[in-house]
């Protein structure tokens, strides 16, 4: 089952969130007790906002859960482009680029294809131009949004090494460094930089995972699992901080 942000924080809310036992290695956490005489398990893989939290030894409450998150995505392909500034779940803003910058049939940067075999040439010069063109119209959007992308708590990217180096290599570098700390790169296959993706990608960033064992004990929406869940006697030695 997918849960939102807000669920997630209303699971950790309804049952005693100190009780549950974080494994850093999966990155899952679990919690076992008693339903209706019937010994389960509860597992939730926290969205990569929450994980945040459990592996930052300076949250001390998981009130700090509730706290507001603003965020950047940024998508970036040969080419094509996508960026997305976030409020929580919320789109707040978007901008897809587009530019001729790859070699027909071959499929490679140009700036890749010069690397490895040398000068360009006719139409290479083209994709040259076109690609820094590319690279600062990414850069002039991003300072743009300089003052969003100064609240974010996270800048989440998606990009090969070569393409995320030239995007620092503008006249007027993006509003962040290299190096910032907020950088995140998403541990997702992604597809051709759209809005359709970006908002796949913000799935896959703002909801966490719940599985609750023996599988299928309840097959049923969240609001009533919840209700369920409420009388769960649970099993203080197996779960622990």
């Amino acid at each position: 089952m997918n849960l939102t942000y807000d669920q997630t924080y209303s699971l950790f809310s309804l049952l005693n969130f100190d009780l549950w036992k974080f494994d850093p290695s999966n990155q899952w956490l679990s919690l076992t007790g008693k339903l209706h005489n019937q010994q389960i398990t509860l597992q939730v893989k926290p969205s990569i906002l929450q994980r945040t939290f459990f592996t930052n030894p300076e949250n001390k409450s998981y009130l700090q859960l509730k706290q507001s998150n603003n965020y950047l995505i940024l998508h970036i392909r040969a080419g094509k482009a996508g960026m997305a500034l976030f409020s929580n779940s919320s789109l707040v803003k978007h901008k897809i680029i587009k530019k001729y910058m790859v070699r027909k049939k071959q499929g490679k940067a140009q700036l890749t294809y010069n690397i490895l075999k040398g000068k360009a040439r006719g139409g290479a010069k083209l994709r040259l131009e076109r690609t820094r063109e590319f690279y600062q119209e990414i850069s002039e959007r991003l300072n743009n949004w300089k003052v969003g992308i100064s609240q974010a708590k996270f800048i989440f990217f998606q990009c090969t090494p070569r393409l995320w180096e030239g995007l620092f290599k503008t006249k007027k570098p993006p509003p962040f460094l290299k190096n910032d700390f907020r950088l995140y790169k998403i541990p997702l296959t992604t597809y051709q930089p759209s809005l359709k993706e970006i908002k796949r990608i913000n799935f896959y960033i703002h909801h966490s995972i719940l599985r609750i064992y023996p599988k299928n004990v309840f097959e049923m929406e969240f609001e009533k699992l919840m209700k369920n869940l409420a009388i769960l006697e649970i099993n203080q030695t197996v779960a622990s901080t």
